[in-house]
């Protein structure tokens, strides 16, 4: 969760001192609210709904992958945070507000 919460403070906007799953989903509504006002762009609102998505899809693999081998479930995700983990180490300076 720490890494998805600095990997989301230094891509998406800034984020708010709230838990991950509440922070994104605050945001989601906000850029929801601001598209609909006409203040907002669509490409904020994307960038949310990918990210939704992609939570959405790892979940339907992550139930596959667990029920082919309870073994090895936690292998891809693990190897995922560390590549993610890397790139934003050797990518970003993470700035404490």
């Amino acid at each position: 969760m720490g890494v998805q919460n600095i990997a989301l403070r230094l891509t998406i906007e800034k984020a708010n001192r709230l838990t991950y799953v509440t922070g994104f989903l605050v945001n989601t509504g906000r850029s929801i609210a601001m598209l609909l006002m006409g203040k907002g762009t669509s490409s904020t609102f994307f960038r949310h709904f990918n990210s939704w998505l992609a939570i959405f899809i790892g979940a339907i693999i992550g139930t596959h992958v667990m029920d082919y081998s309870f073994r090895y479930a936690l292998i891809v995700p693990i190897v995922l945070t560390l590549i993610a983990s890397g790139i934003l180490f050797w990518t970003h300076e993470v700035e404490d507000d």
